[in-house]
């Protein structure tokens, strides 16, 4: 099988795809950080190995992710490290000043909190800590954030053309124009990912540069379809 065969092979295929964190390498903000290397970016940027940490001299101890844009979110996942809150609030805002209070815990034991309640119109997520489990401050590996889908969601959360994502993406924009080199006849690799993790996509790839490649969106109830 030549290499264009085995392209077309594989984007021809139907994928699931998990759901999209949206917190990823989002602007991030915090009440403090304990030393260099421990900065609150490094509490979501996809990394296991690193971590935001706060000073631990006093509480409350907050970290909150701007998500760039308004979505309906549902769910929040904490990765803790071994200085974990025992209690704790999360916190929604659309201005980054008033803040939503959508989950409280008052008895906390670190590992992976996978955190769901109603969904709420958010830019900005917050964990705050009102108590630290030890006496170190707030440490986390990872904090992800998700948005409410539907069965009838027949959308893409992105697309990505050799694994560079679209700029200016938007799932209600469904015709996207890419320029390539002069002189290049490689048909580009084209991914992507859906909102709603139970809906399927096909990608019909363009046979030569000069084409069009769709992707066709099914719903998880495959009540409606989509084409990009």
């Amino acid at each position: 099988m030549n290499k264009l065969n085995y392209l077309l092979f594989f984007l021809l295929i139907s994928f699931v795809v998990n759901a999209q964190n949206l917190a990823l390498n989002k602007p991030t903000l915090a009440s403090s950080a304990e030393a260099a290397g421990l900065e609150s970016n490094f509490a979501n940027d996809g990394d296991f190995t690193t971590r935001w940490a706060s000073q631990h001299q006093v509480d409350p101890q907050w970290i909150h992710i701007d998500l760039q844009d308004e979505y309906s979110v549902d769910r929040v996942v904490i990765h803790w490290e071994a200085a974990y809150a025992n209690q704790f609030q999360i916190q929604v805002s659309s201005d980054e000043t008033n803040w939503t209070t959508v989950y409280t815990e008052t008895n906390g034991n670190g590992g992976e909190d996978v955190i769901t309640f109603l969904a709420q119109t958010a830019q900005f997520v917050r964990i705050l800590g009102t108590q630290r489990a030890t006496s170190y401050g707030y440490s986390i590996y990872e904090f992800e954030v998700y948005q409410q889908v539907s069965d009838d969601d027949a959308t893409l959360s992105s697309i990505s053309i050799n694994n560079s994502p679209i700029s200016g993406f938007s799932p209600q924009i469904t015709s996207y124009t890419h320029n390539l080199d002069v002189g290049d006849i490689e048909v580009p690799i084209i991914t992507a990912s859906t909102t709603n993790p139970n809906a399927t996509f096909t990608v019909n790839n363009a046979s030569y540069v000069s084409e069009t490649t769709t992707i066709l969106v099914n719903s998880a109830d495959n009540s409606q379809t989509m084409t990009y």
